[in-house]
């Protein structure tokens, strides 16, 4: 057996121990030293080919620039009830709209105290003064229950008329019970001038009559 000289103090044992260390025994030849070649490449599976991502189609949407069509303007009228309910109603502290109608060149309004008391007040075209009143009416259990079952006001009931009979002019609204159901009972005119009664909902503000009236 022979012994290889590596280094200082080291041997190794066998012919090929020392080229081993160096990358490989081969057999005559000087090997020591020898740059250990690479192993030859290998094929590799292709990887999948990249491509562009397709594009996405998000659901149609108006551009940010567009503009969402105007509602129809209410006529200077109807904005004239709800101004003149707010003002009666403000008048008589606790109440709330029972009912108000045109009369000439002012509004009649009628409001609804919690314990059932009926106020009667002028107020003016404008709705936003009153011209005389308020007069005490009377104290009936009708006028408080229906105050207590309408679950919706005078501008939620004007809303849905408005959207029944686009520029509706409200001259009437009214408080009352119509086979065991509180309803807004309102007279209006449509756009081209013809009248229509309409019944709302007191409780949920859906219309359920909307027909002429002659």
């Amino acid at each position: 057996m022979s012994f290889v000289r590596l280094g200082r103090g080291t041997l190794l044992a066998g012919g090929c121990a020392a080229v081993l260390l160096l990358g490989g025994c081969a057999s005559g030849g000087d090997s020591e030293g020898a740059p250990v070649s690479p192993p030859a490449p290998t094929a590799s599976e292709p990887g999948p080919a990249s491509s562009a991502p397709e594009p996405t189609t998000s659901p149609s949407s108006p551009s940010p620039t567009q503009s969402t069509p105007a509602p129809e303007r209410t006529p200077a009228q109807t904005q004239a009830l709800l101004v003149a309910a707010d003002t009666a109603v403000g008048a008589v502290g606790g109440s709330r709209l029972y009912a108000i109608d045109r009369e000439g060149t002012s509004w009649e309004v009628d409001v609804v105290t919690s314990d059932g008391t009926r106020y009667e007040l002028h107020v003016s075209t404008n709705g936003k003064k009153v011209v005389s009143g308020p007069q005490r009416k009377g104290k009936k259990a009708k006028y408080l229950d229906r105050i207590k079952a309408a679950k919706v006001d005078q501008r939620t009931a004007v809303d849905a008329i408005l959207s029944a009979v686009p520029a509706a002019v409200v001259s009437e609204l009214e408080l009352d019970t119509e086979h065991g159901r509180t309803v807004w009972e309102a007279d209006v005119r449509n756009a081209s001038g013809d009248r229509r009664s309409l019944e709302i909902d007191a409780r949920t503000g859906i219309i359920v009559k909307n027909r002429p009236k002659h």
